[in-house]
């Protein structure tokens, strides 16, 4: 999952990765492709 924020320049967005914590402590998926190709929607 990954938050996606829109800028005022045309076809450049801010990815972050949605984190998970508990008290072991915090996680994220640095990368998947599918999930990055959904959240710009189109294929890389």
């Amino acid at each position: 999952m990954m938050i996606v924020i829109k800028t005022a320049i045309p076809d450049v967005l801010i990815l972050e990765p949605k984190v998970f914590g508990d008290e072991r402590g915090f996680f994220f998926e640095s990368y998947n492709q599918q999930t990055f190709e959904e959240s710009i929607g189109r294929k890389v």
